[in-house]
This record gives structure tokens, sequence and C-alpha cells, in this order.
């Protein structure tokens, strides 16, 4: 089956087809009710042609805000999948929304993210009250960040948007394009553009809850950035020493034979209040430097990390999720295409398809995540959002 729904609050559905107009058309059959959205978000295949696919989002998505992105594989309603339009869909019966869009991360500074998040906060606020009879609580505020994870700015992202975001959880992805590594496109109503960002400013009466996983520990080991070019991503030395040998010094392989999966198998991670913050490399470089897929700062404190199951883990933070909210109605999921690769590797594809099946998982696969103010890399972070009161719907 190429297409489904779910008739729930937050409302997830996909469909696949060649062409990109055709796909679009599909998912619209799927989603009936998209005319009492306040939000979609759509996660795209990198392959559709954009030009169409835009112009295929704005004829058949009209009037409600709208989201889009490309994607490293996509996250349905049926488990994972390539070459597909896949939407997460919010009603206003229990949402309300404000969208701003970023055109170039690297051109909004602190003082530019503050007006915009005042101006979606006071969108938000003049917006009609949501309905009280399914409330089972104050309405919550989150927000949701779409952004270009070959920007290569995610980190100065964050730090002009969580000033003026004070306390409202922030989760997000980072835009893909498969494993190409270019050419990544963020959409906000309008056409595919590279190098920008989407922030939604959500308010909703559901119960949610903002959890990640990252399926390591922290080992014994410890690496100081000696020497880093932040902007590059790039780490000259650590400990005074060659980036590459004090890093295969420390998780005890011989340089030479370092290879992009042992790279993978062997990321390093930062610990903040507590918790495990990942860091993988991206590749080496001819001077023995190491870039990375999150900015190194000179100083930042390095640990080895040591993998632990990773579908037994991801199934361990959904059972910490329940135990909190209950049955999820949905949940809106960014997770690393390492993850994949790793899942693929180890052979439990259908394993973890079968978890997110059972928890209504919607999203796609990231090159990178965002968590509160920080990005990170091979983890899951999500809002899983839980169902009205039982007494909703008519008598």
């Amino acid at each position: 089956m190429d297409e489904t729904t779910c008739q729930r609050p937050v409302r997830g559905a996909w469909a696949r087809a060649d062409d990109a107009g055709e796909a679009v058309r599909r998912l619209r059959h799927a989603l009936p009710d998209s005319d009492h959205a306040a939000l979609t978000l759509f996660f795209c295949a990198g392959g559709f042609d954009r030009i169409r696919l835009a112009a295929a989002l704005r004829e058949q998505f009209t009037g409600a805000p709208r989201i889009a992105c490309t994607t490293a594989g996509e996250i349905t309603p049926e488990g994972a999948r390539d070459g597909s339009v896949t939407a997460l869909q919010f009603d206003a019966s229990h949402f309300r929304v404000a969208v701003g869009g970023i055109p170039d991360v690297h051109e909004l500074g602190i003082d530019d993210a503050t007006r915009l998040i005042e101006e979606l906060r006071s969108d938000l606020d003049s917006a009609p009250p949501l309905p009280t009879a399914c409330q089972r609580g104050a309405p919550t505020d989150l927000a949701i960040l779409l952004v270009d994870g070959l920007s290569s700015g995610e980190e100065v992202l964050l730090a002009n948007l969580t000033p003026g975001l004070g306390a409202i959880p922030l989760v997000g992805g980072s835009a893909a394009n498969g494993q190409r590594l270019e050419h990544a496109g963020i959409s906000v109503g309008g056409g595919f553009a590279s190098g920008g960002a989407a922030l939604a400013l959500v308010r909703t009466t559901l119960p949610v809850v903002k959890f990640k996983t990252e399926s390591f520990v922290l080992g014994e080991q410890r690496i100081v950035v000696t020497s880093a070019t932040p902007k590059s991503r790039t780490v000259h030395e650590f400990n005074g020493r060659p980036a590459i040998e004090e890093y295969a010094r420390m998780i005890g392989v011989a340089k030479d034979d370092l290879t992009p999966e042992i790279f993978a198998e062997h990321p390093v991670a930062i610990r903040v209040a507590g918790m495990v913050y990942v860091r993988s490399i991206r590749q080496p470089l001819p001077d023995g430097s190491l870039q990375f897929h999150c900015a190194m700062d000179e100083g930042l404190v390095l640990h080895d990390v040591h993998a632990i199951d990773l579908v037994n883990d991801t199934r361990r933070a959904f059972a910490q999720m329940r135990a909190r909210l209950g049955e999820p109605t949905a949940v809106l999921a960014f997770d690393c295409i390492q993850r994949r690769l790793e899942t693929e590797r180890l052979g439990r594809v259908e394993e973890l398809d079968r978890l997110f099946q059972d928890n209504h998982v919607v999203g796609f696969r990231t090159y990178g995540e965002q968590f509160g103010r920080t990005h990170i890399n091979f983890t899951l972070s999500a809002l899983a959002f839980g169902s009205p009161v039982a007494s909703e719907g008519p008598p």
C-alpha cells in the first residue's frame, strides 16, 4: 500500500509516485480534512523535481501554513520509506501555529531572531483561543525548527533563537538529500531553497513530551579540543596533538586503519547538565584534522562513547515517553541517517520500523538534530503528542 492516513488530532500520511505532482495529489486524497489544519509539515524525498513539487503543494494544500523539507529518508505511518512525500498535519481544533521563514541562517543575527520570535508570539496571542471542551490543562507552547543540514549554521542559528524562545521547548531536524550531502532544501509555503530554515511556534491543548535518545553511553577516555575552526566544524588538534592521531589513540585504533565505518561506530560526545550529546565525524582532512557534523570550539571536553543496543534503547525511550504521556496520538521524530545505517548494518530495520509504527511516528532521516539549545548527531529527537480528553466528540 502506497498511502495511508491516521485520523487523529495530529494526522500522519504518506504517498509515493514517480511524479511529484501525482505523489502530492495522492497525499491530498489521504488527508481529506486538510482544510481544517493549523499546520502541515511535509518531508520529501530529494529525488523529486522541486519546482513541480512546490507547485503541487501550493495547488493541493491551500489555506493553512505549510513547511516542507528534503530528507535522507522518510518515516511514514507505515515505517521508513524512500522516495515518498510524507506529511504530519496538526488539526486546528487542538493547535494554533505561527510560522516564520529564515532565508539565510548566517544572516540572521540575534536582534533579527528576537524580532522574528516576538512577531510569531504576537501572532499566536492574537489568534482565536483554542476550544476548551477537550483541554487537559493550560495550553502548551513549543517550537519546531527545520534547517538546511548543509548550511553548517545550526549552532549559530540556535544561539540566536533560543534567548528569544526562553523556556519554550525546541526540537528540530536538519534537512537532507539522501546520502549525497548536497542541495538540501527548505520550503515555507513557496519554492524550495538552500541555506535557510523554518521556525514554527505551536500552541496546543494536547499534552506534549519532548525526548531524545542517542543509544550511546560515555566511556572513561577524554580529549580536549586545543585547536579548531568552528565555522568549518574542523578540529585541528586534540590535547595539543594532530586531531586524527589523538582520536585514533583514544578509541584504540591505528591511524592508518581508520575508515568511514570506524568513524560512524566511534563518535564522541559532550556532557551538558548530565545529558549526553553526540558529535559525529564527517571526514578526515589531509593535514590530519577532523571535520565534524557539528561545530567544535576550543576548550570543549569530549568523551569516548560506547554503543548500546540501538533498537532496545529506542524501545526504552518510547516506554519512558508512554509512562509520562500514555498512548501517543502521534510522535514527530527527527532521526539521524547514521542511526538508519546502523540498523541496516545490524539487520534490524524491520524491528525498528515496527516500533515506530506502534508509536505513531512520522518524521524524516536527518543530517543532524536539534534539541533545546544544542545541535547534535546520531540521535533521535522527538515531540510526542498525547490524546484529547476522553469526553471529546459527539455525545
